[in-house]
């Protein structure tokens, strides 16, 4: 568990980099591009980390919403929101404000925009131990 982390991405070549990155320094990593995808391998992979995107698709939960959720299916795993906003992008968007609960319970908000590979390693090592 201690080394292992759950990207839920979806779309597709982020994941997959993302994925690729992480593995490549020895992190293992799975990639599902839904909350629900998450959920299904909870009892399977116990992550120590996971990195959802902030929307996601429209078909299923996005991930703001998965919160509650993931923290259920991986009750250890630290929980780090990645997206494409910034933070204070993330405060002007109307969903903030219906789930500024599930956001508390989130360790941390990353911007995809403000991270690159070996920062998003080293992030992801002083997380996990």
């Amino acid at each position: 568990m201690k080394n292992k982390v759950i990207i839920i991405e979806d779309e597709r070549p982020l994941g997959e980099v993302y994925k690729r990155i992480l593995d490549e320094a020895g992190i293992e990593a799975r990639w599902v591009d839904s909350v629900e995808d998450a959920e299904e391998i909870a009892n399977s992979f116990r992550a120590g980390l996971i990195l959802v995107d902030c929307g996601l698709s429209p078909d299923g939960k996005s991930g703001i919403e998965g919160i509650p959720y993931l923290k259920k299916g991986f009750p250890d795993a630290k929980l780090i929101i990645f997206s494409n906003y910034n933070s204070s992008d993330l405060k002007k968007i109307t969903a903030y404000r219906k789930f500024k609960n599930n956001l508390k319970l989130a360790n941390g908000f990353w911007s995809k925009l403000e991270i690159c590979p070996d920062d998003l390693i080293k992030r992801v090592n002083e997380l996990l131990g």
